[in-house]
């Protein structure tokens, strides 16, 4: 009995304990709450419009009379108006039912006194009868002068935390009276263990009152657990967060709304330190003072404020708290419970407002526009500071003139005044207006009309821009645009846009390029097979190297490389490629400019050759000078040998023979001159056409092969090297013969052609003669076709390799080109463009080779004593004396010495280059000085610069290029002296 006893009285203890520690809780979750509430500020452009027209509160602009001058959505919806009818209706009769309008024109009436009223709670009614209760809070709009002109007032709903509050305290009273009662029961319980201590029989009873004790308990757990639940519901459906903490700052109890706000569960909050956990590091530590002392009972709760908390993912968040003080039975604090309202976007909201109201300031104070106001009758009450710098006037000094007055042409100013009657403002209405000097500035208006709250109309505001550069602009940009766009159609590149790696648009210079339609571009991707090889030349497959490429570029790094495409027909060509990021709105793509470089990377080949010729040329100069003199000697003598041989006809023979040896090392010599700086041809007016017969025809002699010629009856002449040229054509009829062993026929057609800028063709723009020559021989080989002009290629078992590569030399230093265009076995075609003469007649050809004789004494400067002996010789046998000098030094004394003794020479022969000391360059500029009238001849194989091409211009007569025989010589004499052919 004494064990079942004990065992019952621990349990009355348990339970009471039990209880006790739920009335702990339920008082710590049963104060009041109340929903925070914010004060908008009055609109300030477009972004505070759309703020209160979208803002959940109700918002309403009241009159001073107090008619509502304005409501927002929220405030409409509620009342069950459309847009407009709430304008001019009483505030008072309209929201108000009649049990609160006495409280409602107190509040106004208060509100007049102190200028603005906060969070004062009042009931409102819907349309439909609905009643609700709200926060309400007005702020007055005042005018410059300070006088009132409307009030702002905000209604912030509170029903639903209102009836949150008023379960919570019904929680509350039932809670107390559940104590009570268990406080009651603990007496009876007391008792009960005394009278069982007294008595058997008052234990029996004692247990049965503990059983229907213990009855009641399991009730009052069963009731506290069903409205512990229905106080979390509504705890978790408020639309505000609801945070509850014991006095060490651990949260006790938060709803589902404040769980989501801070970032996690319920359960993953529920005893974490407050202050720790949710306050920045930067409050923490003022924070849990105010709290620790209110907790000591120090302080008094402040019933709202805001500040921000860090949520669990580390962000900041505003948060509108109101807070009450939770307490025992005995009046101590043990916690508080806090509804609070996050408001981080209307913080934003705010901070984005007063920001844009200060930068508004500033842009009207430092706008280069002109911002102004006028009243009804059109006079300027105010005008920003930019009208000194637009007009040249002073704020002040128009300020109080009629707007109409500095119209250019006020029939503008009615017409703009009509348009803000029709439509209430005007964009972009553009007029002169007279500036201060006079003068007139053209502006471009935006004005509204400004109304009062009755609707009518007290004003005009507006901004006006100088676009005077730009009116200028205007008519220069309309007389150009048929420039600029002529200009885009006919851009030399190609342009596509692509979405990521396929061809959305192109332009048609893309289709020219790829010689195809735009639907064979559009749709496809770069590397598609009709757009590109499979493999580019550096090996790479073109699908993995065009995508790395596009994706750099998409990445915003420009790519710029070079790409092999294909035409339409297969065939490859050179492009440049430039790839650039672009964005249509937030849509990427890639801007593709499309160079055809086929042109360019002929002309770089063509440099090549050019530069690998000029190195050969400074080896081979120097041979064939040294050489030609020499040459020049032998041939000489042996030219004279045959004039004087009187012997038989077997030497005769034999000195043709070698005269037809010195004229092949002649040949020799002169193509490797072509390459030195010496190979400067010697030019001409001309007639291609007899050139080009006489070297084809000695060309084709012996041959099974014939020539066609197609010559066009207006050819225009050339300024051409005959003998270069001859020896041109010659290497290009002997290679088509050696590629015809079978027999066949040579065409050769000559036309004139034009040149323009845009025709991709190795030379610039201008009149050009057309040489082709055609043959049906064997072809070239692809691989061979890029070296077949590079020096000492070839692939004949005999040969120099010289032939083609001095016929290229020839052709660019005569300004013009030479290209061939082949196909293994069906024959090879050279094309040759020189420049056409700017002269019309053309010089002709010597008509006799007999020796032309003089007289006279002819001094002759070189410094090779062969070369002196054989002009000597020559000279002596035309009739001439010959008087030598080794340099230019010794030629002018000598010159000058003659003159003196009036022995005068009838001409001089000078050689071009004397190492180590004066050349006839200069010297014949010394002999000009002694005798104007000297008739001077230069004579050279090879020269440092062009002298011998344009001889006249450098004082001489004629040329006499080495090695020369007695016959160019007597050709040369008579053509200086005057004198005529004989024998």
């Amino acid at each position: 009995m004494a064990t079942k006893a004990s065992d019952q009285k621990k349990t009355k203890k348990q339970l009471i304990a039990e209880l006790a520690r739920l009335r702990g809780k339920l008082a710590r979750a049963g104060g009041p709450a109340a929903g925070g509430g914010g004060r908008d500020r009055p609109a300030a452009g477009a972004a505070y419009e759309r703020f209160f027209e979208n803002n959940p509160d109700h918002c309403y602009m009241v009159s001073a009379s107090g008619n509502i001058l304005c409501a927002n959505r929220a405030a409409r919806a509620f009342l069950g108006l459309k847009k407009n009818e709430e304008i001019g209706k009483s505030m008072i009769t309209t929201v108000y039912p009649r049990k609160s309008r006495a409280r409602a024109r107190d509040l106004f009436a208060l509100w007049r006194t102190k200028g603005k009223l906060h969070n004062e709670e009042i009931t409102i009614e819907s349309a439909k009868g609905v009643e609700k209760t709200v926060l309400l809070s007005v702020d007055t709009l005042k005018n410059r002068k300070g006088q009132v002109i409307s009030s702002i007032s905000v209604q912030r709903d509170i029903t639903e935390r209102k009836r949150a509050e008023e379960e919570l305290r019904s929680v509350h009273t039932k809670l107390d009276a559940a104590a009570q009662q268990l406080a009651a029961e603990e007496q009876q319980l007391r008792s009960a263990n005394q009278q069982l201590l007294a008595h058997e029989q008052q234990l029996r009873s004692a247990n049965q009152q503990l059983s229907a004790a213990n009855q009641q308990l399991r009730a009052a757990n069963e009731d506290l657990r069903i409205e512990r639940n229905r106080a979390q519901q509504y705890l978790d459906v408020a639309g505000v967060m609801m945070v509850a903490m014991d006095a060490r700052g651990r949260i006790t109890l938060i709803n589902r709304r404040g769980a989501s706000i801070l970032g996690g569960a319920e359960k993953s909050i529920v005893g974490k330190n407050w202050f720790s956990t949710f306050v920045p590091a930067r409050m923490r530590r003022d924070v849990r003072a105010v709290f620790d002392a209110l907790m000591a009972g120090r302080g008094e709760a402040v019933e709202y404020y805001e500040n921000p908390v860090v949520t669990l993912r580390g962000k900041e968040r505003i948060i509108a708290w109101h807070n009450v003080i939770l307490r025992d039975h005995q009046g101590r604090a043990i916690g508080t419970l806090s509804s609070g309202q996050d408001i981080t976007h209307r913080v934003k909201a705010e901070q984005d407002l007063q920001e844009s109201e200060r930068r508004f300031r500033e842009l009207v104070e430092r706008i280069s526009d002109i911002v102004y106001r006028t009243d009804a009758a059109g006079t300027i009450t105010y005008m920003s500071p930019s009208v000194k710098r637009v007009f040249g006037f002073a704020p002040e000094e128009v300020i109080g003139r009629k707007m109409a007055s500095y119209y250019v042409n006020p029939v503008q100013r009615e017409d703009l005044l009509r348009r803000l009657g029709e439509n209430g403002s005007v964009q972009d209405f553009e007029a002169p207006i007279r500036a201060k000097d006079g003068s007139a500035v053209w502006v471009s208006t935006n004005a509204h009309l400004v109304t009062d709250a009755d609707g009518k109309i007290v004003g005009v505001e507006g901004a006006s821009r100088d676009i005077t550069l730009r009116r200028r602009a205007e008519q220069a940009l309309r007389d150009s645009e048929e420039r600029y766009r002529t200009l885009f159609e006919t851009a030399g590149d190609a342009i596509a846009l692509m979405e990521r790696d396929t061809f959305v648009d192109c332009n048609p210079r893309m289709t020219e390029v790829f010689g195809c339609d735009k639907k064979d571009i559009v749709h496809c991707r770069p590397f598609d097979t009709h757009l590109s090889p499979q493999v580019q030349p550096d090996g790479r497959d073109s699908k993995t190297k065009a995508l790395e490429k596009i994706d750099a570029a998409l990445g915003g790094e420009p790519q710029f490389f070079e790409w092999t495409h294909l035409h339409c027909d297969g065939t490859p060509f050179d492009a440049e490629i430039c790839l650039n990021r672009v964005t249509d709105g937030d849509h990427p793509l890639v801007l593709a400019i499309v160079r055809d470089i086929s042109h360019r990377k002929r002309a770089e080949e063509e440099l090549s050759k050019m530069q690998r010729l000029e190195s050969l040329g400074l080896l081979a100069g120097g041979i064939a000078h040294d050489f030609n003199n020499l040459l020049g000697g032998l041939f000489g003598y042996v030219d004279m040998a045959r004039v004087y041989c009187d012997m038989d006809e077997q030497a005769r023979k034999y000195l043709e023979y070698a005269m037809e040896a010195f004229r092949r090392a002649k040949g020799l010599t002169q193509q490797l001159l072509t390459f030195s700086k010496g190979g400067a041809p010697v030019k001409k007016t001309a007639s291609l056409a007899p050139v080009v017969k006489e070297a084809a025809q000695l060309a084709m002699s012996g041959s099974t092969v014939r020539c066609m010629f197609d010559i066009a009856d207006d050819l225009w002449p050339a300024e051409i090297d005959e003998g270069q040229i001859n020896q041109v054509i010659n290497n290009m009829i002997i290679n088509a013969r050696h590629a015809m062993a079978g027999g066949g026929t040579i065409e050769i057609r000559l036309r004139n052609m034009t040149a323009a800028d845009g025709d991709e063709l190795p030379v610039g723009p201008g009149a050009y003669v057309k040489v082709e020559i055609v043959d049906q021989g064997t072809g070239i080989p692809r691989e061979h076709l890029a070296k077949i002009f590079d020096p000492f290629f070839t692939t004949k078992q005999q040969g120099s390799g010289l032939g083609l590569a001095t016929s290229y030399s020839i052709i660019k230093k005569h300004g013009g080109c030479i290209e061939v265009n082949s196909e293994l076995g069906r024959g090879s075609n050279f094309t040759i463009l020189l420049p056409a003469s700017e002269h019309d007649g053309t010089v002709q050809r010597a008509a006799s080779r007999g020796l032309v004789r003089g007289s006279g004494r002819v001094l002759v400067m070189d410094d090779e004593n062969i070369v002196l002996e054989m002009a000597g010789e020559m000279l002596g046998k035309l009739g001439y004396t010959a008087v030598c000098a080794r340099d230019g030094a010794e030629a002018i004394e000598r010159y000058r010495e003659a003159m003196e003794a009036g022995t005068p020479f009838v001409a001089v022969i000078l050689d071009l280059t004397i190492p180590a000391g004066m050349g006839g360059k200069d010297a014949v500029q010394e002999l000009l000085k002694i005798d104007p009238a000297v008739k001077a001849i230069v004579s050279s194989g090879y020269a440092d610069d062009p002298v011998l091409a344009q001889f006249e211009k450098h004082g001489f007569k004629g040329v006499a290029v080495k090695p020369y025989r007695i016959h160019d010589l007597s050709s040369v004499m008579a053509g200086v002296l005057g004198h005529s052919a004989g024998r």
